[in-house]
Parts: structure tokens; C-alpha cells; sequence
């Protein structure tokens, strides 16, 4: 039952993150919100086929999970498996656009602006204009890249799946309900 009322309001955290999206659009100059005015430039035309890759709907979604794991860590070691449940869960949404091909691993952030015709807001990133990815693995740590949908090592997205697929098949029978 905790479950279930913890994911109502993860929905609720998340569409909360929304708002407080658009109110630091407006008064913050940081690396998020930069990335949430570029991606405000994207016509909605392609909310759909990009809602995987969105950035504002990524932040969202991890931020929430982020918000209910606190939330439950103070009382974490009496509910069973439930916090690695939720772990499971906000993992699953650091993997959300990543994917596998050909031997590389492409980025939600890349994909979400080439996909949506502004590939030239990527050259707003020393990362991406210099094509130096070790650019992006020394300034940022892993847990930013996965938040910013920056680009991830085959070995970081490997080890991740991985714990993501364990944790699956540990924790839940049909990826709804989780195993008692």
C-alpha cells in the first residue's frame, strides 16, 4: 500500500517539478535551467516522439524519485525492500533515453535537440563543438551526466543496466508489483 501512495505522489512531485521548472527558467542562471530555456525552444509538434529524450520531463522524473527516496530514508531500514524498489524505479528513469547501438551509446540531451532540429544548441557545449567526450567525463560526474542526459561511458551505461536488470528480475514479477 506504501508503494502504491508513494507512486501518486511521485506523479504529483513530478508535475510540482514542472512548476518550479518554469519559476527557475526565469530568475536562475545555472547549467539546469540553461537546459531547460533550450529545450523550451522546441515545438511541441514533437512532444511525443521526443518525450523520452526531454529534458524537462527527464529532470522531473529523477528529481521526484530523488525527492520520495529522502523522504523515506529516515525510516528506510523498517520497510523491507522498499527503498530498493524505489531505486529501481529513479534508475530506471537516470537510464530513460540512453540507448544502445552500434557499439555507442547515444545521450537523451543529443538525441532530444538533433532529433528535434536544434542540433545547433548543442554547439553551445564545449563537450559537443570540440567532439571531445573526455571533456564531459572529467567535468562532470556521473550522476550530473545522467541528470543532464549528457553522455555516459559504454561501461558506465553497461554497469548500470546491469544493476537495472538484477534489480528487475529481484524485485518484481511484471514490472508493476514488486515481489513480496
Amino acid at each position: 500500500m506504501l508503494y502504491k501512495n508513494l507512486s501518486m505522489l511521485q506523479i504529483l512531485l513530478h508535475e510540482i517539478e514542472h512548476a518550479n521548472q518554469t519559476k527557475i527558467s526565469y530568475t536562475d542562471n545555472t547549467l539546469e535551467v540553461f537546459i531547460l530555456r533550450m529545450s523550451y525552444t522546441v515545438n511541441d509538434y514533437y512532444s511525443e516522439t521526443l518525450y523520452e529524450y526531454s529534458p524537462q520531463e527527464r529532470m522531473a522524473e529523477i528529481k521526484s524519485y530523488k525527492e520520495i527516496i529522502s523522504l523515506i530514508s529516515f525510516i528506510e531500514n523498517k520497510l523491507y525492500n522498499l527503498p530498493t524498489i524505489l531505486e529501481t524505479e529513479k534508475l530506471q528513469r537516470l537510464l530513460r533515453g540512453y540507448h544502445y547501438n552500434q557499439g555507442k551509446i547515444s545521450s537523451p540531451i543529443i538525441t532530444f535537440f538533433k532529433q528535434a532540429g536544434k542540433e545547433s544548441i548543442l554547439q553551445s557545449f564545449d563537450w559537443y563543438r570540440l567532439h571531445d567526450l573526455n571533456t564531459v567525463y572529467t567535468n562532470y560526474s556521473i550522476d550530473e551526466r545522467f541528470n543532464y542526459g549528457f553522455p555516459i561511458s559504454l561501461d558506465e551505461y553497461s554497469n548500470n543496466i546491469k544493476k537495472l536488470i538484477l534489480s528487475l528480475n529481484n524485485n518484481f514479477n511484471n514490472r508493476t508489483n514488486f515481489k513480496k
